[in-house]
């Protein structure tokens, strides 16, 4: 050991050690040695630290000179040097390949066009380049309305919103961009990191970062390591300028996301658009035809919407086109496609669904409108609404005459029938 005897000396004083006679019981690190020996110990110094000692013997008759001294010293300079350019070495090798890691990274995300799918390539790239035991990323933007979890490492939980009380939720609420959470921290506050019932180690630490687009926050992303392996400062910011560049893209493929959904989705309700329903419903009628399933399709109306419009006011009438939407879309299947067809008409589509299925949903949608009014700036306002269910194949052999006899249904049967009322085409 370097801190016994002779060596004990070089590395205490931090300077070499010569000496022309020194006894065989002096010397009990070395075997074999019998007779008393000349002695050149020099230190191998890095800022004022000994890495390692040169140690040279030789007979006592030949001492050492003033020039193997110099030669010594000059052998214990080199090898810090060379000790310098491997440790160099070293670091560019790491260096090259956390790079090579993360540039596959960055190609895994441009093969993704799906912001989730794309968040599984950055927290799978993160847990790659760091000293990880598990990581997540959190998209939760209002500005693209989009919101998903990917987690690596442990299973996801089901979470719904960021619960509060967790230092996610604190990273999203405060002007930080990123956090890191020492053991002691973590420990201190007995805040969870993601969710309550965690179970990550105790030990932990955990770094946060939120991922950005100018001002606006997209997700945070979370890295949770052992403090038996801790982050280094490049680490720390290896991941930042990652998860920086990793934003970027993220916020095109939301943007992207978003842009698909404004050419189908309508406005003011923020269901599927008319454009949408007429491909979708020419691809349910073809797959009804291939399967032998049957469809059925719904038109709804909105009871004397034109009344609603003149006495209460267009913005009335919009709040009313919400509601009645919303109210729609609550009592469907999971399944089913709901379009608005235009003014106060909305379709559903209604896959591998029979006729009277069909009219147990409209019954449904029809109880639920008409059981509360809808309320626009404490002004209740009483809505019904009227529809007509056609199938393919029970009363229509086309895809042309399935819509055609669900607006026959609605028209002539339904509304004149008195409105408030759900009618079924007849069967062939």
């Amino acid at each position: 050991p370097l801190t016994e005897g002779l060596y004990g000396i070089v590395v205490s004083e931090e300077k070499e050690v010569i000496a022309e006679v020194v006894q065989p019981q002096a010397l009990r690190h070395l075997k074999n040695i019998s007779e008393p020996s000349s002695i050149l110990y020099y230190p191998i110094l890095r800022r004022g630290e000994v890495l390692g000692i040169i140690a040279a013997h030789r007979n006592s008759s030949a001492p050492f000179s003033e020039k193997d001294a110099l030669s010594i010293k000059r052998g214990a300079r080199f090898l810090d040097e060379m000790e310098i350019f491997a440790a160099r070495q070293r670091k560019l090798e790491y260096l090259r390949i956390r790079w090579e890691k993360t540039e596959f990274g960055i190609r895994e995300m441009l093969k993704e066009k799906d912001p989730t799918d794309m968040a599984g390539a950055i927290v799978r790239t993160v847990a790659d380049i760091l000293p990880l035991k598990q990581a997540f990323i959190v998209i939760q933007s209002s500005l693209y309305n989009y919101g998903s979890l990917v987690t690596h490492g442990f299973p996801p939980p089901d979470l719904e919103t960021i619960e509060p009380n967790t230092w996610v939720y604190w990273l999203f609420t405060h002007n930080e961009d990123f956090v890191f959470l020492s053991r002691e921290v973590v420990k201190d506050t007995k805040m969870s990191i993601l969710f309550s019932k965690e179970k990550f180690s105790e030990d932990k630490i955990v770094l946060l970062q939120k991922l950005k687009s100018g001002e606006h926050t997209l997700g945070i992303a979370g890295m949770i390591g052992s403090n038996k392996e801790p982050f280094s400062e490049e680490d720390k910011a290896a991941a930042q300028l990652f998860l920086k560049e990793s934003s970027a893209l993220l916020e095109l493929s939301l943007l992207n996301i978003s842009l698909q959904e404004l050419a189908v989705k309508d406005a003011l309700t923020t269901l599927y658009n008319k454009r949408y329903f007429i491909e979708r419903f020419r691809q349910e009628f073809l797959r009804s035809q291939r399967t032998n399933e049957p469809v059925c399709l719904m038109m709804i109306d909105i009871d004397h919407f034109k009344n609603i419009n003149d006495t209460h006011g267009h913005p009335t009438g919009d709040a009313v086109l919400k509601e009645v939407a919303l109210r729609i879309k609550t009592n469907v299947r999971e399944m089913d496609i709901v379009s608005r067809y235009g003014g106060e008409e909305f379709v559903v589509i209604l896959p591998s669904c029979k006729l009277q299925d069909a009219f147990d949903i409209g019954e449904r949608i029809r109880k639920e409108v008409a059981s509360k009014p809808v309320s626009v700036n404490k002004v209740d306002i009483p809505v019904t609404i009227s529809a007509g269910i056609s199938s393919y194949p029970e009363s229509s052999s086309s895809e042309k005459q399935l819509l055609q006899s669900a607006d026959e249904a609605l028209l002539y049967q339904a509304k004149k029938g008195g409105r408030n009322r759900v009618a079924l085409a007849k069967k062939k």
